[in-house]
């Protein structure tokens, strides 16, 4: 979206200057456009750094902190537009990324919720307020005059988005290039074509176009149009489409875990009745609510069994698998306990290898191997082993690598921490499922498949985190004070402690 903010205008530019025709004009542009992302890109990601080491100072003020992002996107992009003559677009998205990357961690969970929220609420304003306001400032009447004109420029642009689609993924399902890569079906590119809906963006461009442009009042028709074509038309025809080509049904592992979600929330409702205290409900109430309960899990339970084909079976099982590790993987991020790259690391491995189980045809004679499995401790090696070679050979450069080593060897250890900790409530939630589909033996079979997988992962992180740990002493104790400071300071306030001790309290870090 920043990239194509800053293309409109530059057009906008050459459009308005009549140098379209200049050939030296639209070099020069084409430097300009250069010029203006990186430098707009470069002010917003230093204006968020200082902004973080403020945030740092301040000891946990709502407001203070609040203030201080809501300062950082307005004075980032006000700056960058009205005093340096840059981008306020790009400025500000560099300061959103830096200050979610960077500046996320000096502020604390607490914080964060809020501020998440906040900010969600400025954008559903922001975008309320750009409909409410070219509602007043566009002739709707005008969209009836000549009716050709309206229905050609919609058609260009749903023409272009087919183009951009199409192309796209004809390219990318082909080329060796992306040979890692999955292939997208045909079927999922119908969707993603009708899929694109035009959104705020286009209406806030309008209001950049000078008011003594001989087209404003076109494109802006034209821009509202499209709007209106893509959010009642495309909006509201897309469930036909998905039902057409058949992607509207749940699959039977999709249905096999929604049922072991509702037995497991059934259990963990009985268990709050006998956790209730004495004489506070009648023992006849609680009695038949525990009845009811009780017939309840039996009819899930039924119908787990009847869905239950083993292959389907097994394949629940995996995605299910993912679906905790990814909220393990959420919930260590959103504590600070892990930051947004590992998060990001973690969560794209995840997400192919929920792709490869739920999508097999998409993978054939493509994608990551072992079903996007990655041999991440090798990869971690290779790169330490080239880090150290350089140290060896530019020693002026010693210090910079060294830290450099200090933080990947730390990332290291906090990915095998985390893999360590959702590997075990994997196993946890494949015990529970052993005991639901303790009359199948069948069924019982895919459980103890699954379960030695992650038994097997389990202690294959424990041994890279305890290789990792032998060989770099001082970087893991240092480690384990942070982690450990961490835990104490979230286990008055939150849930966090949780994460890391079994069903008994005790530690499994």
């Amino acid at each position: 979206d920043a990239g194509g903010v800053i293309a409109f205008r530059i057009i906008l530019g050459i459009a308005s200057a009549g140098a379209l025709d200049a050939q030296q004009g639209i070099f020069w542009d084409i430097a300009s456009f250069v010029y203006v992302f990186v430098a707009s890109f470069a002010f917003g990601a230093l204006v968020a750094l200082l902004t973080s080491q403020f945030i740092a100072r301040v000891e946990n003020d709502l407001i203070v902190e609040t203030t201080l992002t809501l300062a950082l996107a307005l004075g980032s992009f006000i700056v960058a537009e009205h005093v340096l003559h840059v981008s306020g677009v790009i400025s500000t998205v560099a300061s959103g990324l830096v200050m979610g990357n960077i500046g996320r961690t000096k502020i604390s969970s607490e914080m964060i919720t809020f501020i998440n929220e906040f900010w969600e609420y400025i954008a559903f304003l922001s975008i309320s307020l750009v409909f409410f306001f070219s509602a007043f400032s566009i002739d709707i009447t005008s969209l009836f005059t000549d009716p050709l004109r309206i229905l050609t420029a919609v058609a260009m642009v749903l023409i272009a988005r087919s183009a951009a689609t199409y192309l796209s993924f004809g390219l990318s399902n082909r080329l060796p290039f992306f040979a890692t890569e999955p292939n997208v079906p045909l079927s999922w590119q119908h969707v993603l074509n009708w899929g694109g809906l035009r959104g705020v963006i286009p209406l806030v461009l309008i209001y950049a176009i000078p008011d003594d442009f001989p087209y404003r009042e076109d494109i802006a028709v034209f821009t509202f149009a499209t709007f209106l074509f893509t959010l009642l038309v495309n909006g509201l025809t897309i469930e036909l489409l998905l039902k057409k080509l058949g992607l509207h049904l749940p699959k039977n592992e999709e249905l096999i875990i929604q049922e072991e979600r509702d037995i497991l929330h059934i259990n963990h409702a009985k268990e709050h009745l006998g956790e209730l205290p004495d004489n506070e409900f009648d023992e006849h109430i609680i009695s038949s609510v525990y009845s009811d309960l009780c017939c309840e899990e039996e009819l899930h339970k039924k119908k787990l069994l009847t869905l239950a084909h083993p292959d389907d079976f097994l394949k629940s099982l995996r995605l299910q698998a993912i679906q905790i590790e990814k909220t393990v993987i959420n919930r260590l991020f959103e504590e600070n306990y892990i930051s947004e790259d590992i998060l990001f690391d973690i969560e794209a491995e995840l997400d192919l290898q929920q792709d490869a189980i739920e999508y097999p045809e998409v993978f054939e004679g493509r994608g990551y191997r072992r079903g996007g499995l990655l041999d991440r401790d090798r990869n971690f090696r290779k790169t330490m082993k080239t880090f150290r070679n350089n140290m060896e050979s530019i020693p002026f450069l010693h210090n910079i690598l060294a830290r450099q080593n200090e933080r990947m060897v730390e990332e290291r250890l906090i990915l095998l921490k985390a893999r360590i900790l959702s590997d075990h409530k994997v196993l946890e939630y494949i015990r529970q499922v052993e005991i639901m589909v303790a009359d199948r033996p069948d069924i019982q079979k895919m459980c103890r498949i699954i379960k030695s997988t992650y038994e097997e992962y389990y202690k294959t992180n424990l041994y890279n985190s305890q290789i990792l740990t032998r060989e770099y002493p001082e970087i893991s104790n240092a480690f384990q004070v942070k982690l450990l400071k961490t835990l104490i300071n979230h286990h008055t306030s939150s849930h966090a402690f949780h994460l890391f001790s079994d069903s008994n309290n005790k530690s499994i870090i």
